[in-house]
């Protein structure tokens, strides 16, 4: 049975998409099979893919599209490799999705999962939604068996995380569902710098004693943060180049290999905390 992993914050520039995207191709790299669903109007995660969102929208790729499930139309997994399947984004799902709230139209995302029998059939789903807390980024809470989150150390970023667990908390409870929160990951972190690991134990006590009092929250990882992401100069390149950061790292430019330590690292705890 596979796991449906959310990645979710509500401050967007944190490289949410980036590290969905390599936590892709890294699980796919070790011979997982893996599906990444991008549920964000932007579709960031699919130009990661090399899709140009045109051709979501009324193209070649059009059968592809997330948009298909929310108009009862069929939505097939394109098959970039033989261990890795996309479901791409469009501008549409704003208009057509996120602007457009009916009754029900948080759980369309976690039913089409459970009748396609998408667990059976992949070791790893990987949600991508909008960084907000609309109803693109609740669907992706109700839809995931964990959820982990990317995590800058800024106040702001700080303040977003809390907002996270309150509208996760109250879905929760709202649903009777635990909600499994797999841990953070702290992006930009600079282990040099007194103040970040100030900020990181301020905020690892914050969200244990906010999940301590909720009988709907968990954590899994016990110290709450799973390794840290120091720098994201590469993720940007290999963006321009629409490569896979594994591709680009070994291919391009090996002095980046520490960041590519980075996400095998967080990979193995990753699997250690699903199983």
């Amino acid at each position: 049975m596979g796991s449906v992993i959310g990645l979710a914050n509500i401050k967007g520039g944190v490289g949410k998409t980036s590290l969905t995207n390599a936590l892709a191709h890294e699980f796919a790299n070790l011979g997982k099979k893996v599906l990444v669903i991008d549920v964000d109007p932007q579709a960031s995660q699919t130009y990661l893919f090399g899709i140009d969102q045109d051709d979501v929208v009324d193209g070649e790729f059009e059968k592809h599209s997330i948009f298909n499930i929310y108009q009862n139309k069929e939505c097939i997994p394109y098959k970039y490799n033989e261990k890795l399947d996309v479901v791409f984004s469009s501008r549409i799902l704003q208009d057509g999705v996120e602007s457009r709230i009916r009754p029900g139209i948080e759980l369309v995302l976690n039913r089409w999962i459970t009748k396609q029998k998408l667990r059976d059939k992949y070791d790893f789903i990987f949600i991508d939604p909008p960084s907000n807390k609309g109803i693109l980024m609740i669907s992706t809470i109700l839809a995931s068996d964990y959820i982990l989150i990317p995590q800058r150390l800024t106040l702001l970023d700080e303040t977003g995380t809390i907002e996270l667990f309150l509208e996760m908390s109250n879905q929760a409870e709202l649903r009777g569902k635990e909600m499994k929160v797999l841990g953070l990951v702290p992006m930009f972190f600079d282990k040099r710098s007194k103040l970040y690991r100030e900020k990181l134990i301020k905020l690892r006590d914050e969200i244990k004693a906010f999940v301590s009092d909720d009988e709907f929250l968990s954590i899994e990882k016990e110290d709450v943060f799973l390794s840290p992401i120091r720098q994201l100069s590469v993720w940007t390149k290999a963006q321009e180049e629409q490569m896979p950061l594994r591709d680009y790292i070994l291919n391009k430019d090996r002095t980046y290999m520490s960041v590519l330590e980075e996400i095998k690292k967080i990979v193995v705890e990753i699997s250690e905390l699903v199983i």
